[in-house]
């Protein structure tokens, strides 16, 4: 049996007061509110309690957060930021409904696709064809599709977030 408060943190979840220091980024925790400090945001980017368990409407269960984060510039260099939040979220809203594993899987092929895409010699027009051009050829490599999912697999195992 679970008393009232005991299920109430287990649905919502609780953001005990800390601070967790990356290599180049710091968040900041207190009940409601993290702030993610780095040069970009030296007042700190706040992210709110209810944001860290959103998950997206089209029906995947991916991390609306963490999707949307890696999107920023400012963050392709802070890949642990995001498995930080993820691990965040996971230890405070353990009943949350996201599925970390296709979360973080959208975003290593999206960084395999940029890394490929990368030629700098190529015009704008040319690298969008490229790029589209490789993400059809890569979808069909299985092999490729495989090695990202263990790979995503074994750091959310490693963090404890799966």
């Amino acid at each position: 049996m679970v008393s009232l408060e005991e299920f109430e943190k287990l649905c919502w979840g609780d953001l005990p007061e800390q601070t967790i220091k990356g290599a180049n980024y710091e968040i900041n925790i207190d009940n409601n509110v993290l702030k993610i400090i780095c040069d970009e945001y030296p007042e700190g980017y706040q992210i709110y309690k209810s944001g860290l368990f959103e998950i997206r409407n089209d029906g995947s269960k991916n991390s609306n957060l963490i999707l949307q984060l890696s999107d920023k510039t400012w963050i392709t260099d802070k890949i642990n930021l995001l498995y930080d939040l993820a691990e965040i979220t996971q230890k405070s809203f353990p009943l949350n409904l996201v599925n970390w594993g296709d979360t973080f899987y959208n975003i290593a092929y999206d960084i395999y696709i940029d890394k490929l895409a990368e030629d700098n010699s190529l015009s704008p027009f040319d690298s969008i064809i490229k790029n589209l051009e490789t993400r059809i050829e890569e979808k069909s490599d299985a092999a490729l599709i495989e090695s990202l999912k263990d790979g995503v697999r074994e750091e959310l195992i490693k963090r404890k977030i799966i």
